[in-house]
């Protein structure tokens, strides 16, 4: 289901992600895609995740193309939320991607990802620690969708085991690994 929380200029406020948040999992989502980062707390957006894990929903967020070790970011920061760092083709991290363990759980790959472009509903190829977040997203989708009845502790876990190790410790558990995961 998809639920827009920000504009297609890239802007919003906290409190309409945080209803956001809250919509998607009265809807029924057990697995919501956060591509964006704030650089300050948000007590709304902190409750709001709250709400989603006490619920099974798994939060999945950006932590940032800042290229910075361990930034103050949100919701990336919250222990209620997975922080998803960027790969390149080689499986190091994308020189704009944030990174560090307080940060960031798991990465994906996120340069050259085809997708949705701000204007005019076209596609391009681009690069950023969102198009990470949408493919870890992805992956928990799929677990969810070979094993219904696991909590919301148990997808992340799955995906959290089976990542694959990355050189650069400050990348969480490592890259996402869908085959492994399922």
């Amino acid at each position: 289901m998809p639920i827009r929380a920000i504009g297609s200029d890239g802007e919003g406020w906290s409190f309409v992600v945080a209803e956001a948040i809250r919509d998607a999992v009265d809807a029924g989502a057990s697995v919501i895609n956060l591509s964006l980062s704030v650089p300050c707390r948000s007590r709304v957006l902190e409750e709001a995740l709250n709400y989603a894990e006490e619920r099974g929903a798994v939060v999945f967020t950006a932590a940032g193309n800042d290229g910075v070790l361990n930034p103050q970011v949100f919701p990336a920061r919250y222990d209620t939320a997975a922080g998803v760092a960027a790969t390149d083709p080689a499986d190091a991290r994308a020189p704009f991607s944030n990174y560090g363990n307080a940060i960031v759980s798991l990465a994906a790959p996120g340069t050259a990802i085809y997708s949705p472009w701000r204007v005019g509903g076209l596609f391009a190829w681009m690069d950023g620690t969102s198009q990470a977040t949408a493919l870890a997203s992805g992956v928990a989708a799929l677990v969810r969708s070979a094993t219904p009845a696991a909590s919301r502790d148990q997808v992340l876990d799955a995906m959290l085991r089976s990542a694959q190790r990355l050189p650069d410790s400050n990348m969480g558990s490592g890259r996402v690994d869908a085959f492994a995961a399922v």
